[in-house]
Parts: C-alpha cells; sequence; structure tokens
C-alpha cells in the first residue's frame, strides 16, 4: 500500500514525501523523549544529522545547549575555565585573555547548527 505525507510540519525536510512511517514514528519518539526542545529545533539538527540513531546519542552524549550565538558559549567557557584556573578579576591571565581568538579556536572544535528558532545548537565535536 502506498502513502504520502502532504503535511510536514515539524518533520524534518529531508524526510520527503514518501518518507516511511517507521521514520516518521523514530522522529516523534525522539521528539517526546526530548520534549524541552521545539519540534522545528530537532529538525533542523536531524537534517545536519540525518540519521536518528546518530543524533539520539548525540543529544544524549555530545549535546551542549542552545544559545543565542556561538560566542555566548564561548564566553562562558572561558570564563569557567579562568575560574579554574583563579585567573579572574585583576590578574594577569584575565586582562589579556583574548575571547574573541578563544571562540574563533573552539569553534574548529565543535558542531553547530543554527536553528530555525534563530538560535543555534551546540555539540562537541
Amino acid at each position: 500500500e502506498e502513502f504520502a505525507l502532504h503535511d510536514m510540519e515539524g518533520l524534518p525536510k529531508s524526510f520527503g514525501e514518501y518518507v516511511g512511517l517507521a521514520a516518521v514514528a523514530e522522529f516523534v519518539e525522539l521528539v517526546e523523549e526530548f520534549d524541552h526542545m521545539d519540534s522545528d529545533d530537532l529538525a533542523a539538527i536531524y537534517e545536519d544529522f540525518q540519521n536518528i540513531d546518530e543524533l539520539r546519542t548525540a543529544l544524549n552524549d555530545t549535546f551542549v545547549g542552545l544559545y543565542d550565538e556561538f560566542r555566548d558559549y564561548a564566553d562562558e567557557s572561558a570564563d569557567e575555565m579562568l575560574a579554574a584556573h583563579n585567573a579572574e578579576g585583576d590578574n594577569p591571565l584575565s586582562r589579556y585573555f583574548d575571547y574573541e581568538s578563544f571562540a574563533r579556536d573552539l569553534r574548529h572544535d565543535m558542531r553547530v547548527i543554527d536553528l530555525p528558532t534563530g538560535n543555534i545548537a551546540v555539540f562537541h565535536a
């Protein structure tokens, strides 16, 4: 028996019109499992991974969070790193720390996905 989906709202665009029901069911399970995230965001993240099992593993193991922009995540990471080394305030390390360069270099070690909500999803690579 053949069927086609014509309302793709909330589903990954790559599913297409003739996706199998098993793929839709797996994606719906994922949306229910990660119900704290917007389904359109999960669909966009799926587009980057293209595999529901890899996506589920990444969300459980390497997902850092959602941010307005990558610099927010990088600045937060840098501040935590400096605090861990007692390099806050007037410490010379904190005064000369280059946040912009750190963010640029850190981005190479991360998987960053643009989301339809205007945010980004950040994963450890």
